[in-house]
């Protein structure tokens, strides 16, 4: 299928205004927060995580996030005494519900009920995403991507936190279809999704907990944009002012990966 790629007057015309926070909503409902807390030798609570996204692949729901946020869960675990999972609301052994892990990208596929959803509380996921399978990601592709960064978090009381939701939609500057990842500079002229503010990302921000995050590839006009999904958030760099991208070409409908 042959598909069309937004010029750069589109994707800033997408990545300005009204388009662009309805294109965040998008992946921000079909997102949520993957944390574990626990108390420290001077009992103040800690809290680590990323995020995590549901895809519909037409054979069953699933769950994903980066894999590194499922062994960052698993290691706290063997080293603490009491570790507390959560999505969200919905307390959870993450390790128990994984269906599999890819060996060459930092991506993890994981069990999710209806009724998970429903218990989710308030960052609870709203729809699916059902822009299966993934698709390829080549040099200039514009990338909407997002997350649930710790700068964004706060706690409420024990055990309860809201999120704020970051994301953004980027061109991809290094994307080689023999490499498992692919990447995106943070340029301001295409950057969106913080709420309260002129929706730009700042200079230096930090982005850890927005690692399992969604990216979906983006093409057509800027009024009636297509998607197809792309990849997961490994990481970001603040520095930088960049993310890198794993791509989901080898998770099979059923949740487990070819590689």
């Amino acid at each position: 299928m042959t598909t069309q790629m937004l010029s750069q007057a589109q994707a800033i015309e997408l990545a300005g205004g009204p388009f662009s926070f309805a294109q965040i909503e998008l992946i921000k409902n079909a997102s949520f927060p993957v944390g574990w807390t626990w108390r420290n030798e001077n009992r103040k609570l800690c809290f680590d995580g990323g995020t995590g996204f549901v895809v519909q692949t037409g054979t069953r729901l699933l769950g994903i996030t980066a894999k590194h946020v499922v062994e960052g869960y698993e290691a706290a675990r063997a080293s603490i005494d009491a570790v507390n999972c959560q999505f969200g609301n919905l307390q959870v052994d993450l390790s128990q519900r994984v269906i599999g892990r890819s060996l060459g990208r930092d991506i993890a596929s994981f069990e999710l009920t209806a009724r998970d959803l429903a218990e989710i509380g308030d960052e609870a996921p709203k729809v699916a995403l059902d822009v299966w399978p993934s698709h390829n990601v080549v040099k200039g592709d514009r990338i909407l991507f997002g997350g649930f960064p710790g700068e964004s978090r706060e706690q409420l009381a024990e055990l309860d936190f809201s999120f704020g939701f970051v994301g953004g939609i980027n061109p991809t500057q290094s994307a080689d279809a023999r490499d498992p990842y692919f990447r995106c500079v943070i340029d301001p002229a295409f950057s969106v999704g913080i709420a309260g503010t002129d929706g730009m990302i700042p200079p230096n921000f930090p982005f850890n907990g927005m690692s399992g995050g969604p990216a979906l590839r983006v093409f057509g006009g800027p009024v009636s944009p297509s998607f197809q999904l792309a990849g997961v958030i490994h990481e970001g760099s603040a520095s930088f002012a960049c993310i890198d991208f794993h791509r989901l070409d080898t998770l099979q409908p059923d949740g487990t990966f070819t590689a």
